[in-house]
């Protein structure tokens, strides 16, 4: 869940749903269930409304997003140190994993399902990192 991703206990929390047109009336028919097992105030944005700064964005699918309100709800330094320690150990394995690869002798002895594997990571490696550095961003604005 949202709150769990963001370790948000004990508040209640804001929640801004995006949703299209032809899902409006169902998302509204459930929202009193949604305020109750979500933990939390639902609100659906009309399709011409922005959530309010300070919140965190979730994909549902192509007709729904959840936006979670985080700015008072959260320890934003707490999760600023916390994304830039993994930060700084993504960063390494990466370096190390390129470092792998850009070494002929293992490109040419490996077996071609470890190399295959090998740049696999550092492709979710290089992806890790501009998420987390997002996060950095998104949790300074919190701030």
């Amino acid at each position: 869940s949202l709150k769990a991703d963001y370790n948000v206990t004990g508040k209640e929390v804001k929640f801004f749903l995006a949703v299209d047109d032809a899902r409006r009336g169902v998302i509204e028919e459930c929202k009193s269930d949604m305020n109750v097992l979500g933990g939390g105030l639902v609100n659906v944005l009309n399709s011409n409304e922005e959530p309010p700064k300070g919140c965190s964005m979730s994909i549902v699918d192509g007709h729904l997003n959840v936006h979670i309100l985080l700015k008072g709800a959260i320890d934003a330094a707490a999760h600023i140190k916390k994304a830039e320690k993994s930060y700084a150990a993504t960063e390494k394995l990466l370096a190390s994993t390129t470092k792998k690869l850009n070494t002929p002798r293992f490109v040419e002895n490996a077996p071609e399902a470890v190399l295959k594997e090998t740049k696999a990571k550092a492709v979710d490696l290089q992806a890790k990192l501009e998420k987390l550095k997002e996060q950095v961003e998104e949790f300074k604005s919190l701030l």
